[in-house]
C-alpha cells in the first residue's frame, strides 16, 4: 500500500466514522426533542434539550456536551431555525412541520402508549 492509498483510506475511514457518529447523535437528539415536544407541546428551549440529553446520554461521550454544541447541530446540520425567547434560544412552533419531516427521515418514532392508555 503506497502513501496515496493510505491517505485515501484514512480520509474515507474518517469520513465514515464521522457520519456514523453524527447519525447516532441525531437519533438520540431526536428522541430527546420528541419527548420534550410531547411533554410541553410548545416551543422547546435548547437549554432543556441539552439538560435532558446530558441526563440520558452524557455518560456515553468522552467530552462535555453543552448548549452551544446542541444549538450548532440543530442550526447547521438539521437546518432548524432557532429564536431567542425569554433570554434563551428555543425551537419555535413554526418549526414543528420541519421536525416531523426530520423524525420520519431519521426513523424517530413516538413512544407507544403504556398499558393504562397514557
Amino acid at each position: 500500500m503506497n502513501l496515496l492509498d493510505r491517505y485515501i483510506f484514512k480520509s474515507v475511514l474518517g469520513t465514515c466514522l464521522g457520519a456514523v457518529a453524527l447519525f447516532t447523535f441525531v437519533l438520540t437528539l431526536g428522541n430527546v426533542i420528541r419527548d420534550l415536544l410531547d411533554k410541553h407541546g410548545g416551543p422547546v428551549s435548547i437549554k432543556a434539550i441539552t439538560a435532558l440529553f446530558t441526563e440520558r446520554y452524557g455518560d456515553q461521550y468522552a467530552y462535555n456536551v453543552n448548549h452551544r454544541m446542541i444549538g450548532a447541530l440543530l442550526r447547521r446540520k438539521l437546518h432548524l431555525q432557532t429564536r431567542k425567547g425569554h433570554s434563551t434560544y428555543v425551537i419555535p412552533v413554526t418549526e414543528l412541520p420541519h421536525l416531523d419531516v426530520l423524525f420520519r427521515k431519521y426513523g424517530v418514532e413516538p413512544e407507544p402508549p403504556n398499558a393504562d392508555g397514557s
